[in-house]
């Protein structure tokens, strides 16, 4: 079933609050094989937002594989790195740690 859209955002956040300008990796892969490569920068809110148009119905795994900003270091023990979803017919989504 090929249907609505799927979209993924990210939030990236420092001591302070919010981190505009960040540049974000991300890989999202389906369990039907299908993989999408995404990149983009933070909004003023921290926000990068990545859509799969018409997203087929099944399990995703997405992953940050990047994440880069002037004066900061990733730690990748802290917050969620990636996270599965699934969408199937009504429109139900699952988010794991």
């Amino acid at each position: 079933m090929i249907g609505k859209n799927l979209r993924l955002d990210v939030k990236v956040v420092g001591d302070s609050g919010a981190l505009a300008g960040a540049q974000v990796g991300l890989n999202l892969t389906s369990n039907s094989g299908q993989s999408w490569v995404f990149n983009g920068i933070t909004d003023s809110a921290g926000i990068s937002s990545f859509t799969v148009n018409k997203a087929p119905a099944g399990s995703y795994e997405a992953a940050i594989t990047s994440l880069t900003a002037s004066g900061f270091t990733w730690d990748t023990t802290q917050g969620i790195t990636s996270a599965s979803y699934t969408l199937n017919a009504v429109n139900s989504r699952t988010i794991k740690k």
